[in-house]
């Protein structure tokens, strides 16, 4: 059977994590902008050197939710999958991706 849909309003809104370490800059850090109509913006900021900026859409269900992106709305996709855990939404690991931890967001 289908999962139930996830309350937009448990999601619905902007992400953001700590800065975290980064291989080849002073950090990183994470934003996810989630919007009613569907569409979703994933921000990696790598500091002192810029932001990549992805664009799309996201889906949720059960305590998933799935962000669908480009980079700058175009090229490859990449996909991210969340998992909603208290009031967080974590990004598991994905060595595919070369993201080797956890990635904790927060609503802010």
């Amino acid at each position: 059977g289908k999962k139930p849909r996830i309350p937009q309003e448990r999601v619905v809104g902007t992400w953001r994590s700590d800065t975290l370490p980064a291989a080849d800059a002073a950090g990183r850090l994470y934003e996810l902008r989630i919007a009613a109509t569907g569409r979703a913006d994933w921000d990696a900021t790598y500091l002192g050197k810029g932001t990549i900026v992805e664009r799309g859409t996201w889906d949720g269900a059960d305590s998933l939710v799935r962000v669908v992106v480009r980079r700058d709305g175009v090229g490859e996709r990449s996909s991210y999958l969340f998992v909603m855990r208290d009031s967080a939404l974590v990004l598991r690991p994905d060595t595919a991706n070369g993201q080797a931890d956890e990635v904790r967001l927060l609503r802010r």
